[in-house]
């Protein structure tokens, strides 16, 4: 997948604190802040709605509300 490249400005504590925490990773300080990203994208992705909700076309002018008339006679022999 192709990397974009951004420029963050941190403050010399956060920047500290996260070369160390990289160092302690054997990892970067890059790849640390882009699986912060990656983390905070999914935690903010919109609900997905399934691909055939609205597909359905029906002339029908039943609504759910008529459930007694859509179960009538059902189970009965």
């Amino acid at each position: 997948m192709a990397k974009v490249k951004t420029t963050i400005y941190l403050d010399d504590a956060e920047y500290r604190r996260l070369k160390r925490i990289a160092e302690r990773e054997r990892t970067s300080a890059a790849e640390l802040i882009r699986a912060a990203v990656s983390a905070f994208l999914a935690r903010r992705q919109p609900a997905t709605v399934p691909a055939w909700v609205g597909m359905l076309e029906s002339e029908s002018t039943l609504a759910a509300h008529d459930e007694d008339e859509l179960l009538e006679g059902f189970g009965e022999s």
